[in-house]
């Protein structure tokens, strides 16, 4: 079983659906990636290419805070999930909320521009709580070059390391035999 990949058994099918439609999970407001097993998978080829972050739009005018018109300016940063309680009940109105799912690999922006009801330009900045790590070296989720637990290996693997050159040793006049003792050879 790789790092970081748990199996989890569900005493009900209804619990397990409960819990796969109950949205996106969080721990330690990271992602975690919940997938209903499938048979034959190999869990090392599995590939996650989205990860779902929430996003601040910091600022924002609250003629903007609809669900529906938050969704869609989420849209234009990945594919919106959802709201957080207190952006959907408007009792935190220093920024807006929005879980939004984005490419692993994709570019953060720092501000989006759309167009408001009357047609003018509005330029909203954009804070990613949280932006997924990979590195470049295992492709791995979660950590850096820096810190890879891969990275030992990597170096003992392929760092290059002086080579020993065995040579005969010369017999010489005189050998110590297995205690010692110093005899001389026979001529």
């Amino acid at each position: 079983m790789p790092d970081g990949v748990f199996l989890v058994r569900f005493g009900s099918i209804e619990g397990r659906d409960a819990s796969m439609n109950a949205g996106p999970m969080l721990f330690d407001r990271k992602p975690l990636i919940v997938r209903k097993r499938k048979p034959r998978i190999n869990l090392r080829e599995e590939k996650i290419s989205t990860v779902p972050v929430w996003v601040r739009l910091p600022g924002s005018d609250l003629k903007f805070w609809g669900k529906s018109t938050l969704m869609k300016i989420g849209g234009l940063v990945g594919v919106p999930l959802k709201l957080d309680i207190a952006t959907a009940n408007k009792e935190l109105i220093e920024y807006a909320r929005v879980l939004i799912e984005v490419e692993i690999n994709g570019s953060f922006m720092e501000h989006i521009e759309f167009l408001d009801e009357n047609g003018g330009n509005v330029k909203q900045e954009v804070i990613f709580v949280w932006k997924p790590v990979t590195c470049s070296m295992c492709k791995g989720m979660g950590h850096t070059v820096d810190i890879c637990p891969n990275k030992r290996v990597w170096k003992q693997t392929y760092v290059p390391t002086a080579q020993k050159v065995w040579r005969p040793v010369q017999p010489s006049s005189k050998q110590a035999d297995v205690y010692g003792n110093s005899s001389i050879l026979d001529q």
